[in-house]
């Protein structure tokens, strides 16, 4: 009956969203406080992402106010990316990019024909040149309002 108290499934999820949007740092303290978890299940989740390869942990901390300094835990830098486009009415640009916004590397692209397969096939190549492992998937800014109920972009200039 011991041991650690589980959390909810999308906990994990949370926490990597939390260090994300922290801009790939924060304290522990910090990331149990926001969460709402208990020191033991940060300690639990925080071991479950490390062994992923997902965060490091700097054990050495910072001192806050008095007390024991809090482990500062990091977005690992080989931790998975993204591969975003973005079309412009005259160019590409594409960027690898980790979590927390980190920009690994990016590239732009003047576009050459701007026949639509054409073009498609210039912008698959360059998406594929960012390509490394550990890449989740991809995603294309469409430069236009979107319609949340159904995905529609009624002003989709650029595609």
């Amino acid at each position: 009956m011991g041991g650690v108290t589980q959390a909810p499934k999308d906990t994990l999820g949370q926490l990597l969203l939390a260090l994300h949007v922290s801009g790939g740092t924060a304290s522990r303290a910090e990331l149990t406080d926001q969460l709402g978890v208990g020191r033991s299940v940060m300690g639990y989740l925080l071991g479950e992402l490390a062994e992923r390869s997902l965060i490091q942990i700097d054990r050495n901390g910072r001192r806050t106010e008095g007390g024991r300094p809090s482990h500062q835990v990091m977005l690992a830098s080989d931790a998975p990316t993204v591969v975003a486009a973005q079309i412009q009415p005259d160019t590409f640009t594409v960027a690898t990019v980790g979590l927390g916004g980190h920009i690994l590397s990016r590239s732009t692209l003047p576009l050459s024909d701007p026949r639509p397969i054409e073009a498609l096939d210039e912008l698959v190549s360059l998406m594929t040149s960012h390509v490394r492992d550990g890449v989740l998937g991809f995603g294309v800014a469409v430069p236009s309002p979107v319609r949340s109920a159904d995905g529609y972009a009624p002003a989709a200039l650029h595609l």
